[in-house]
């Protein structure tokens, strides 16, 4: 856990930093990527930043409606900039629905749009891990392993490394997709799916909750599996199962 990183001679926040320096990288790597897929690279941007605007705003109203009473001596704290009151569980979903609703009114939903951001979602969500890892709010369980580290007092598994690793590797083997059969961003959905069953296994800040599974691997082992699903159908019926 580290609140706080140098550049030169300033310090920053680290987490907001992190997540904010990974959607730049993911925005960067969207407008790329666009034309591969037989995109407009200013819509994709257009559209990337106006969903992460809308997701903001809806994590930030999602924590203030979950702990109401906390703010209800003080209505306007409900304002105050802090990365830390955000709930993605109306963040992440609200982003999601602009995006194809915005998407939709251009005229430009569909498999292309999706493989094309694939591997900046997952650019992302390996950013959003790293910032959980500066913050400190998920932590793994305690282990003698070498390469442990000191969280909070304890050596435990860096589980944050294993998923930013894992999400990596993942977006290198589908960097070359460049069909939009919508292969690429069914596989990429079910790998990180699945990359989250198993590094979420770690976790020391959750209850488990049916049979040794927490929620959040209940939740991605069902995803994985659908994602799974349909890239089988669709592998089936684009050029009778070509590669990527």
């Amino acid at each position: 856990m580290q609140p706080f990183i140098s550049i030169g001679p300033f310090t920053v926040q680290a987490q907001p930093f992190v997540i904010l320096a990974g959607f730049v990288l993911a925005s960067i790597i969207a407008n790329k990527r666009a034309g591969r897929f037989g995109l407009n690279a200013d819509f994709v941007g257009n559209m990337v930043f106006y969903a992460a605007l809308v997701g903001l705003a809806a994590a930030r109203l999602g924590y203030v409606l979950l702990n109401l009473s906390a703010y209800a001596r003080e209505p306007l704290s409900a304002f105050a900039p802090s990365v830390s009151a955000l709930s993605s569980f109306t963040g992440i979903p609200a982003a999601l629905g602009f995006g194809v609703w915005y998407a939709r009114r251009k005229r430009i939903f569909g498999w292309a749009l999706a493989d094309a951001l694939a591997i900046p979602a997952l650019v992302f969500a390996a950013a959003l891990a790293l910032g959980t890892w500066f913050d400190g709010s998920v932590f793994g369980t305690a282990t003698p392993l070498p390469w442990a580290a000191n969280v909070w007092g304890e050596m435990r598994h860096p589980m944050q490394v294993y998923e930013i690793v894992l999400t990596f590797a993942l977006a290198l083997a589908l960097w070359r997709a460049k069909k939009p059969s919508g292969q690429a961003a069914l596989l990429a959905l079910a790998g990180y799916a699945f990359i989250r069953v198993f590094v979420d296994g770690f976790r020391a800040d959750d209850v488990s909750l049916v049979l040794g599974l927490r929620a959040t691997q209940l939740l991605f082992l069902a995803l994985g599996i659908g994602a799974l699903w349909v890239w089988a159908e669709r592998r089936a019926k684009t050029q009778g199962g070509a590669s990527l």
